[in-house]
């Protein structure tokens, strides 16, 4: 009975998130800029991680993740392959960068227990100039239209 009684303990331990082996989930984004255009498969960057666990960061490099190379326009992350543990319900941040464009973008996915998820059209991610670059852009359009005024 004793031994019993061990054995339901080791097990229970185990089967807490603390000890949980990471089981694979891949996830799938679409990726396109303001334009419509889909970034180059060597022109994104990206920072994956779970909002409960922020320090626990996956990028382009990471095992198993990347962009472009089970489709033309798709960032796959697998979450089993850097995240301890995910459950569903955990939310996918994700935030991506055209370096050619300087374009980022940011989507954010609840995670379900379906064997992977796919998010393309509307709920993919769209890159967009960076606020900083868009309010530069809109400092020379008012210098340019001064410009013209006094002339």
């Amino acid at each position: 009975m004793k031994n019993l009684l061990i054995a339901m303990s080791v097990l229970a331990i185990a089967g807490s998130s603390a000890f949980a082996i990471p089981v694979p989930h891949p996830v799938y984004v679409s990726v396109d800029n303001m334009d419509g255009l889909t970034p180059a498969s060597d022109d994104l960057l990206f920072n994956a991680w779970l909002t409960a666990r922020p320090t626990e960061i996956g990028n382009q490099d990471s095992f198993d993740w990347g962009y472009g190379e089970a489709a033309p326009g798709l960032l796959s992350v697998n979450c089993g392959n850097v995240f301890s543990t995910w459950i569903a319900g955990d939310v996918l941040h994700i935030e991506a960068v055209q370096p050619s464009t300087g374009y980022t973008g940011i989507g954010e996915y609840t995670l379900t227990n379906d064997n992977m998820q796919v998010f393309s059209g509307s709920s993919g991610i769209t890159l967009t100039p960076e606020p900083t670059m868009m309010c530069l852009f809109g400092l020379g359009g008012l210098g340019l239209m001064r410009r013209k005024r006094s002339a």
